[in-house]
């Protein structure tokens, strides 16, 4: 029988998401999350960063969907 384990709210706000980048092909890690300016307190705006100096925002809703 299969147990349901519990989400964190790092599995559900997509923070342990680790996107290749796009220029060197590395893991990106999430360097600053923030409540989107535009979208409201529904939405974070996530910037990744890569250690080549690349880096991207993404917008997610609390059950850590990028929009």
């Amino acid at each position: 029988m299969a147990q349901n384990k519990p989400q964190t709210s790092s599995e559900t706000s997509g923070t342990d998401d680790h996107p290749r980048c796009p220029h060197c092909d590395r893991l990106m890690y999430v360097v600053k999350r923030s409540q989107h300016p535009g979208a409201g307190a529904g939405y974070e705006l996530q910037t990744f960063a890569c250690l080549c100096g690349e880096s991207f925002e993404r917008r997610i809703d609390k059950a850590g969907h990028s929009q």
